[in-house]
């Protein structure tokens, strides 16, 4: 996680001395914008967390239904999702809600699709708690999934959890890489994440 941080600062710092330099600004504002970047308190990483955990309770009382969902469609599915993350205090929260092969399209809009056994369900979303914004997808299948699914699947957390591998300190992302597959067996090469 401070690796990332550090990341995300030199990034932003990055950004805002490119900005402030086409703007003729003096390196005194340069220096604010690196210190103020650099900080995050425990309180606001503790709300952060709160937002994704609140958001996570929200989907799992949605799932809970279990087979309860078959039959019904999208739209169904998150307004239930958006009822449940607003009684857990995110308001105006939502996402996409996506059935089978609409899980595939980027952006797909939440409509009439009927979730079916055998089908998965796609649900990317996520809504603000105190100013945090919380955002995960999650998939589930109802029945048992193919082998193409579960193919495609495990390639999909293979590449999660080797960016998360990836995140800890002082670890080169491309020797991580390669070390990640050599011990997990990877099927997959992304060379940049």
């Amino acid at each position: 996680m401070k690796t990332m941080k550090k990341f995300l600062t030199v990034l932003l710092t990055a950004v805002t001395v490119f900005s402030l330099a086409a703007c003729g600004s003096k390196k005194t504002e340069e220096t604010a914008a690196e210190t103020k970047a650099a900080e995050k308190t425990a309180a606001e990483s503790g709300e952060a967390t709160e937002a994704a955990r609140r958001a996570e309770a929200a989907l799992e009382a949605c799932i809970r239904k279990g087979t309860g969902w078959i039959g019904k469609n999208e739209t169904d599915f998150q307004a239930e999702l958006v009822y449940q993350l607003t009684t857990r205090g995110v308001p105006g929260g939502g996402g996409i809600v996506a059935v089978g092969a609409n899980a595939a399209v980027p952006h797909h809009h939440t409509g009439s699709s009927i979730i079916e056994d055998g089908k998965c369900l796609l649900i990317d979303f996520g809504g603000t708690y105190e100013n945090y914004q919380s955002d995960m997808t999650r998939t589930y299948h109802f029945g048992e999934p193919g082998a193409r699914f579960r193919e495609v699947y495990e390639i999909v957390l293979e590449s999660n959890l080797a960016g998360r591998f990836s995140l800890h300190k002082g670890r080169q992302k491309e020797k991580n890489m390669l070390q990640y597959r050599k011990e997990r067996g990877a099927r997959w090469w992304i060379p940049y994440i």
